[in-house]
C-alpha cells in the first residue's frame, strides 16, 4: 500500500515550510487574484459569466517552479502510484489538488511558524485552491463573456439561499469557503493536519469543491432562466451557433456598417476595447501570435485612433477589415458559420492566402503592415504578418460577438 502521506513526504523533502514559503504562496494568491482587470472585476462583482477569468496551465507550472521549486511532471507521476486514493477520479486525484491539501497540513504542522503565521499561509493556500475552482468553472461554462443585463437579471433572482447573495462578491465566496476549510472546528481540519486518512483527505478536496460546483451550477440554472425569458446572450458555454444563430450571423453580415460605426466607438475605450480573453482565444486560433505584442497593437490602435497622424490611417483599417470579412463569411458554407473557432480558421487561411489579388485584402495588409510598425517599430517579418492577422481576427470577433447582444 503507497499513501499520500509517504510519496508527497518524499517529493517535499527538500522543502522547508517557512516564513519564506508562507510569503511565496501569498504573493502567489495576490498576483492570481491581480492578474489584470478581468480578474479584478470578477472577484469583486456578484455576476456571472461576465468577466473571464483562467486558471491556465501556466499558473500551475509557476506555483511549482516559483513558489515550491518541484518537478511537477515528476510529481504527478509519483502520485499515480498511490494505491489508497482511486487513480479515476479527476478532481480527487489531481495534482495540484492534492499538493494544495498537503502544504496546508505541512504548513499547520510546522515547527519554524509562529501560530498567526500558520493561520495566515494556510489560509492562502486554501484561497488559491478555491480560485482555481471558481476559474475552471467559469472557462467551463463561458467560452465568451455573457450579457451583464443578463447576469444582473440572474443576480436579482437569486434567493437568499445562495451564498453569493449572502456574502455580495464573489472574492467574499472565496475567502467564506476558504476561513471554512482551515477552520479548527470545522469538517476538514483534523484530517488535513494529521494526513494519515486519505480518504478524509480526498473527501475534503471533493467536498469542497462540489460546493463550489453546485453554486455555480444553481447560479447558471437561474441564468439560463433569464435568458430563456427573452434576454440574448453573447455567448453561451459552448461555442456552438445553432440554426437561429447562424441566422443572425448572416443578418449581420447583410448590414455591415452598423457594426464598422460599433468598432469606431468601441475602439475609443481602450480598458473594454482590449480584452485579455478575446486575445487568448485569437492565440489559440493564430498559435504563432505574441500575446504580448497583439495586446500592445490593439493597445496602440485605442490609443492614437483620434491622433490626427493616424486617425484616416486606423478608421480606414478597421473599416475595411469588418466589410472584407462580413463579405467572406457570407459566401462561406453554412457549416462554417456554426461555430466561432471554424469563423476565425477560415478568416484565418483566407486571409493569409499568398495568391489573393483582391484589392480590399491588399489594402488591409498594406494599411496593417504600417500600422503594426507604428506601433511595435521594426520586427521581423513573421511576427509582422502574425500579428497583423491576429489583429484582423481579434477586430472581426469583436464585430461578430457584439451582433449577438443585439
Amino acid at each position: 500500500m503507497i499513501t499520500l502521506k509517504e510519496v508527497l513526504d518524499e517529493q517535499f523533502k527538500e522543502v522547508t515550510f517557512d516564513k519564506r514559503l508562507m510569503d511565496a504562496i501569498y504573493r502567489y494568491q495576490v498576483e492570481f487574484l491581480n492578474r489584470n482587470s478581468e480578474h479584478l472585476a470578477f472577484f469583486g462583482s456578484n455576476l456571472i459569466g461576465v468577466h473571464a477569468i483562467r486558471f491556465r496551465v501556466a499558473d500551475t507550472l509557476k506555483f511549482y517552479k516559483d513558489v515550491v521549486d518541484i518537478d511537477y511532471l515528476e510529481l504527478e507521476r509519483a502520485l499515480k502510484k498511490v494505491t489508497t486514493i482511486s487513480q479515476e477520479f479527476k478532481i480527487i486525484s489531481d495534482a495540484f489538488n492534492l499538493t494544495m491539501m498537503y502544504i496546508i497540513h505541512r504548513l499547520a504542522t510546522s515547527a519554524k511558524l509562529t501560530d498567526s503565521q500558520k493561520k495566515r499561509a494556510i489560509y492562502d493556500m486554501a484561497l488559491v485552491f478555491f480560485y482555481r475552482c471558481i476559474a475552471i468553472r467559469q472557462s467551463d461554462y463561458f467560452h465568451f463573456p455573457a450579457d451583464p443585463k443578463i447576469s444582473q437579471a440572474a443576480y436579482a433572482k437569486l434567493s437568499n439561499k445562495f451564498l453569493i447573495k449572502k456574502v455580495g462578491t464573489w472574492r467574499a465566496v472565496m475567502e467564506y469557503r476558504a476561513k471554512e476549510l482551515i477552520d479548527p472546528k470545522g469538517l476538514h481540519y483534523q484530517a488535513l493536519v494529521v494526513f494519515m486518512d486519505d480518504t478524509a483527505i480526498t473527501y475534503a478536496i471533493s467536498d469542497s469543491e462540489n460546493r463550489i460546483r453546485d453554486l455555480y451550477k444553481n447560479y447558471y440554472k437561474v441564468f439560463h432562466q433569464a435568458y430563456s425569458e427573452g434576454n440574448k446572450i453573447t455567448s453561451t458555454s459552448s461555442t456552438m451557433i445553432d440554426a437561429e444563430g447562424v441566422e443572425k450571423v448572416r443578418e449581420k453580415i447583410n448590414s455591415t456598417e452598423q457594426y464598422v460605426s460599433y468598432i469606431r466607438t468601441a475602439i475609443l475605450d481602450k480598458p473594454s476595447f482590449v480584452r485579455s480573453d478575446l486575445i487568448e482565444a485569437i492565440v489559440s486560433i493564430n498559435t504563432n501570435t505574441s500575446q504580448r505584442m497583439l495586446t500592445s497593437t490593439l493597445g496602440w490602435l485605442s490609443d492614437h485612433y483620434n491622433d490626427p497622424k493616424y486617425h484616416l490611417k486606423i478608421d480606414e483599417y478597421i473599416r475595411l477589415i469588418v466589410i472584407h470579412s462580413f463579405h467572406l463569411l457570407s459566401e462561406a458554407d453554412p457549416k462554417i458559420l456554426k461555430d466561432y473557432p471554424s469563423l476565425l480558421l477560415l478568416l484565418k487561411n483566407l486571409y493569409l492566402s499568398t495568391r489573393s489579388s483582391d484589392a480590399d485584402l491588399l489594402k488591409i495588409r498594406k494599411l496593417g503592415d504600417e500600422l503594426i510598425k507604428n506601433a511595435n517599430g521594426s520586427v521581423n517579418s513573421s511576427l509582422a504578418m502574425a500579428t497583423r492577422t491576429s489583429t484582423i481576427l481579434y477586430i472581426t470577433l469583436r464585430a461578430i460577438i457584439v451582433s449577438a447582444a443585439r
